[in-house]
């Protein structure tokens, strides 16, 4: 059996209408959970997309062309860093992925900087000149330094206020990810929508000292044979208590085990496509609805009467008023 899978219907074999749609995504849905050790435990993490289209590609690295870190990218091909004769030689592919890489990097730390001038944030992070790092080759640091970076409490804090980063976020609530699959702006509204559910393993380890930070872990399934298989993605932990959406979303993180694809080919492998590729599981772990773009009106008003809004899962006074105004709508 393949481990990924694309579910269009409900259990009758008929297209999902919002309700059925909606009903796979009660956290009491019993096709979540897993009793029979007695644990009655729920593996599953979930995300929802506005475009069924999206691939699981973080937001830092998605067509680089089209980027939204592209304005940044323009200006600082420019330096000096990258105009040294062993840049000017290195692949085009090796150029783009430290043009991103690079961007990323400042683009997080503008945000600490200003976050911190402004008296939002307390927290001192450690972060390089972005510059000094891809002057001496991004790559030569290996998945370390990226590691390192990917750590800071700010980063996943950035993620949540729209800064491109390494992360996919993901909510331990799929009602969560619904709602977010069912925004509704000009260039969603003409699109099929999808939520994806994804099994995040049953074991989970730190990486040993010196090899990596505290907070970032490796994750492991195994098989009926017992055997076990590391998943191509690490988890990201973070405190709620410094980041009021991620604690109103139950919210975790993902994020790319390897900057290595990057580097050799310009583009970073969507989540589907490396769990696609693995061999040994015999039942899938990363599953994607998809609901028929007609449906999206239907399903938001049944949000609404779920308390699944912008102003509860974003409290301020900002998101109660876009919410207010979205309701014109439908």
């Amino acid at each position: 059996m393949a481990t990924y899978e694309d579910i269009t219907k409900d259990e009758n074999g008929d297209n999902f209408t919002a309700e059925t749609f909606l009903s796979n995504f009660r956290r009491a849905n019993t096709r979540w959970w897993d009793d029979s050790n007695g644990s009655n435990n729920c593996s599953w993490v979930f995300r929802g997309h506005q475009d069924a289209s999206w691939k699981l590609v973080p937001s830092a690295f998605r067509d680089l062309e089209k980027n939204s870190l592209r304005p940044l990218i323009e200006k600082i091909k420019t330096q000096p860093t990258f105009q040294s004769e062993w840049f000017l030689k290195c692949s085009e592919e090796h150029k783009a992925a430290s043009y991103a890489y690079t961007a990323c990097y400042l683009a997080i730390r503008d945000f600490h900087q200003l976050s911190l001038e402004v008296g939002l944030t307390e927290e001192l992070a450690e972060l390089n000149d972005p510059f000094s790092l891809a002057g001496t080759n991004i790559r030569t640091y290996g998945n370390k330094e990226y590691y390192k970076f990917c750590a800071l409490q700010i980063v996943g804090l950035a993620q949540h206020h729209g800064i491109p980063t390494p992360f996919l976020d993901w909510t331990r609530k799929p009602e969560v990810a619904v709602h977010f699959a069912s925004q509704l702006d000009e260039n969603s509204k003409h699109e099929d929508l999808a939520v994806y559910a994804l099994k995040m393993g049953n074991k989970f380890t730190p990486f040993a000292p010196g090899r990596g930070p505290a907070g970032i872990l490796k994750c492991y399934t195994r098989n009926s044979k017992g055997e076990r298989f590391r998943l191509p993605f690490l988890m990201k932990l973070d405190a709620p208590a410094k980041n009021s959406y991620l604690a109103a979303q139950h919210g975790i993180f993902t994020l790319v085990k390897s900057l290595e694809s990057l580097f050799d080919t310009g583009t970073c492998s969507s989540l589907e496509e490396s769990i696609a590729n693995m061999d040994g599981i015999e039942e899938p772990i990363l599953k994607k609805f998809i609901l028929r773009k007609g449906e999206r009106r239907n399903l938001r008003k049944l949000l609404d009467r779920e308390g699944l809004t912008e102003a509860h899962l974003k409290p301020s006074f900002d998101s109660i008023s876009n919410f207010v105004k979205s309701r014109w709508n439908y």
